[in-house]
């Protein structure tokens, strides 16, 4: 069975540019670097993950996904609905057949 077909649906991957304003204020501008990638978020309600728990990493949820979204730490994913701040990412599949992120839910407006 093709993970594709359990990718019922599409997330985007953005990034921050990070610049400063007139003041010397942070200003961050999202720029989407991937979009309408299939991929599937499961909400992570077991024991937290040992491995990621000692390097203080909280996840809510995991993203599963096919192709490369190409997300790195602190990028954030968006379904269309919700945000989530990029914690990690991993090749499940070896060769590049499956990816995981481990992402946190964050407020729209963060």
């Amino acid at each position: 069975m093709s993970l594709l077909l359990l990718c019922a649906g599409q997330i985007s991957v953005q990034r921050a540019a990070v610049s400063t304003d007139a003041a010397g204020g942070v200003v961050r501008r999202w720029q989407a670097i991937a979009t309408n990638i299939p991929a599937t978020i499961l909400t992570l309600r077991a024991s937290a993950n040992t491995a990621l728990d000692r390097r203080g990493i909280v996840t809510t949820h995991l993203i599963i996904s096919p192709d490369n979204p190409g997300a790195r730490i602190g990028d954030r994913v968006s379904d269309g609905t919700c945000w989530y701040l990029v914690k990690f990412t991993a090749d499940l599949g070896d060769r590049g057949r499956a990816w995981a992120i481990f992402a946190q839910l964050i407020d729209p407006q963060s």
